[in-house]
């Protein structure tokens, strides 16, 4: 197994490896995970057999937690932190909105700050996104149409 020089983090773990060789100052080291083959139930088995806490976010339905709106997050996640954090997602569609008065952001599908937020916690590809869209545009200018 190739070794590396540690970095300072644990996070630099590798997830497919129960053991990592790795350089702590200048001295080699063997890190092994004990928990590498256990399921999500072992681990919720193991806390909850022993009585240690957690964050409560688990119990309302999230899977994984550290930051708001996380571009790994499942969609389900990205619509509870919509609901649980408005702010932020008033603040991201801020930011949106200079960099498409500043750089042109979203210029290519012609799309607001509002669909490029929407896109985004869709987990779609932007031109699937646009697609759905352009579909959407289509549909309702044949309806209005239809009515006239």
């Amino acid at each position: 197994m190739q070794g590396y020089k540690f970095g300072g983090t644990l996070d630099q773990f590798n997830i497919y490896n129960e053991t990592a060789h790795v350089c702590v100052g200048g001295k080699d080291k063997l890190m092994i995970s004990p928990i590498f083959h256990w399921t999500d139930a072992d681990v919720w088995n193991f806390i909850r057999g022993n009585d240690i806490e957690y964050c409560r976010l688990y119990d309302e339905g999230y899977t994984r937690i550290g930051c708001i709106f996380c571009p790994f997050a499942s969609t389900k996640t990205k619509q509870m932190d919509r609901v649980r954090y408005p702010g932020f997602e008033r603040a991201i569609k801020r930011s949106i909105q200079v960099l498409i008065d500043t750089v042109g952001y979203g210029r290519r599908y012609s799309m607001t700050a509002d669909q490029i937020f929407d896109w985004y916690i869709s987990n779609k590809s932007l031109a699937e996104f646009a697609g759905t869209l352009r579909q959407g545009e289509i549909e309702f200018n044949t309806s209005q149409n239809s009515q006239v």
